[in-house]
């Protein structure tokens, strides 16, 4: 939960609660409605409904809250806000679990109602000498206690209706749809599609009948309209996850990895290479109101919580409470877990044991490292192109200190990364330096970390400047690239293949689907990335660390390796073997 934007206001049942600083945009709400309104008490009891509302939100939050304490999760907070309440509650329970945490909250408002309502039978007959509360009142004429009364049944009865029976992401109903439609055996991914589809119409609704109710009656919605423009923002999230492939990966649908394989309805069988169903944390409620409107929502996580890094790999995974299960690039075939165990570092701590390098490779192209070494110690380059810097491939930290360095350098215009064991500290990099980060479709499924910033590029190449290209080559990865510059400085081509192809020793290269476990690609597919390389231009070639380097006729090198590995695999070059 972010700290830095909001007031501690003490704790409930071990609940820390805060208050938003933007909270007084309430009191500005009742103003405006005071000014809408002919009743000249109207605004002192929109002013005494804002209190009534934090309050009623605080319970439907702790109604999400302890049910998620109920389920075996956490609770490490409650956010109040303009437009509501945010719970910060995370489980690994599965989509049945999740459903009773999204229904405890809206269930809240029943107990709740009653007791308002119990209480506008006396207020009503200290104002007006009647028991009988059908009757008419002239809206001017109407009681002070009365109205916030009766303003607080209304409250809590739209409250539940609202959150219950709207299926709209970011409102409980939304979570409340999709937990469902998990339940019954539809896959993240088509459940995702169908809950974006409603949220987005619905939020485009809220927003036009906010701007009715404005312009046309009268009433001040300038918080419905702000719901409904939020509800869309936060739909934009999820579209976007679905667009990248990473529906897994968003907290709505992340409960999906917890339930596989327990005999729940989790959706889809498939592996599941997102993040593990430990770090399903989720951000619950949101009630807005313009005196009537509310949302809850599920957004995604705070930016307070950290992304935890594998140590091994150093692949950089979506914000959490605590770190993922397991690491899906280090499960794969094509890298290992370390004999000592799976091991963590946050974003924070490997800026402090590590700092980012920079040096000339050659002229036009400069070599970021990591000190000491993080992970396996790969090489990220920076490809000074007249089009733009590319960064080539990424590494697992971007230090503060060397946005400076790297800026005086002409920036980055985009980052291009060749396969997923280099995607490492990528969002990072593309943020510091306001760019996109280009990765193959065909590996979409390897990202750890969801953002906006990524770009997913399919078919076999992309052109990213005068002679400036990706390839796909395959391989290594279904998705494996390398960039091609033509157009380097001395005119002869420089070529950087991230572990797509690989510069050994002997001055020749290497074809591998693992090279740390040492697995052979099938002759066949060195015979086919042969092929594809055929004509290109290159004289040096760059793979991921300073001892993989050809400086001189690396594209003859390719082609003589291609031939000896063939003829190796299917035995038409022979050797002695016993």
């Amino acid at each position: 939960m972010d700290t830095s934007t909001s007031l501690p206001a003490g704790s409930l049942f071990g609940i820390p609660i805060r208050l938003s600083y933007t909270l007084p945009l309430l009191f500005v709400v009742a103003l405006l409605a005071e000014a809408f309104s002919s009743w000249a008490a109207f605004g002192w009891a929109a002013l005494m409904y804002g209190p009534i509302l934090l309050g009623t939100v605080l319970i439907h939050e702790l109604g999400h809250a302890l049910a998620a304490r109920r389920v075996g999760g956490h609770a490490d907070g409650i956010l109040l806000w303009p437009l509501g309440g945010l719970a910060y509650v995370g489980h690994d329970c599965g989509p049945k679990a999740d459903l009773w945490i999204a229904l405890a909250g809206p269930l809240t408002h029943i107990p709740q109602f009653l007791v308002w309502f119990a209480i506008l039978f006396p207020v009503y007959h200290a104002a007006y000498g009647s028991w009988d509360i059908s009757l008419s009142i002239p809206y001017p004429d109407l009681h002070f206690g009365l109205a916030v009364v009766a303003g607080a049944c209304q409250l809590n009865i739209g409250l539940v209706l609202f959150n219950l029976f709207l299926p709209a992401f970011p409102l409980d109903g939304g979570r409340i749809l999709a937990d469902l439609l998990l339940l019954r055996g539809v896959s993240p991914e088509t459940a995702a599609k169908i809950t974006a589809s409603l949220a987005t119409l619905l939020g485009a609704g809220v927003v036009a009948i906010g701007i009715w109710r404005t312009l046309v009656a009268s009433v001040a919605s300038v918080l419905t309209i702000a719901v409904g423009v939020w509800m869309l923002y936060v739909t934009v999230q999820l579209w976007e996850c679905i667009r990248s492939g990473t529906v897994r990966q968003h907290p709505l649908f992340r409960v999906a990895a917890a339930d596989a394989g327990s005999g729940g309805a989790g959706g889809s069988s498939a592996p599941l290479p997102a993040v593990g169903a430990g770090s399903g944390y989720q951000r619950y409620g949101g009630e807005g109101s313009v005196l009537l409107s509310t949302v809850a929502a599920n957004q995604y996580p705070s930016p307070s919580m950290p992304h935890y890094s594998c140590c091994t790999c150093a692949a950089q995974f979506a914000e959490a409470a605590a770190p993922p299960a397991a690491c899906p690039i280090c499960s794969d075939d094509r890298q290992y877990v370390a004999p000592s165990g799976q091991a963590w570092a946050t974003k924070e701590e490997l800026q402090e044991l590590h700092r980012c390098t920079l040096a000339e490779v050659e002229p036009g192209v400069l070599g970021i490292g990591v000190e000491p070494k993080l992970a396996i110690g790969q090489q990220a380059y920076l490809v000074q192109a007249p089009g733009g810097n590319v960064l080539w491939d990424c590494v697992g930290v971007c230090h503060p200190d060397i946005v400076a360095d790297v800026e005086a350098a002409g920036g980055i215009a985009a980052i291009a990364i060749s396969h997923p064991h280099f995607y490492n500290a990528c969002v990072d990099w593309a943020e510091a330096f306001d760019c996109k980060v280009l990765l193959h479709a065909a590996d979409r499924q390897w990202v750890t970390r969801p953002s906006p910033r990524l770009e997913f590029w399919e078919g076999d190449e992309r052109q990213l400047g005068a002679g400036l290209r990706l390839m796909r080559l395959g391989g290594h990865f279904p998705g494996s690239c390398v960039l091609l510059w033509e157009a380097a400085r001395d005119g002869k081509g420089v070529m950087f293949t991230g572990d797509t192809i690989f510069p050994v020793p002997s001055g020749g290269v290497s074809f591998m689907y693992s090279f740390p476990n040492l697995l052979p690609l099938p002759a066949d597919q060195i015979a086919r990335i042969g092929r594809r390389l055929e004509g290109c231009a290159f004289d040096r070639m760059y793979a991921a660390f300073a001892h993989t380097r050809i400086k001189a006729g690396a594209a003859q090198q390719v082609q003589q390796a291609v031939r000896k590995y063939c003829g190796l695999l299917d035995g038409s070059v022979q050797r002695a073997y016993i």
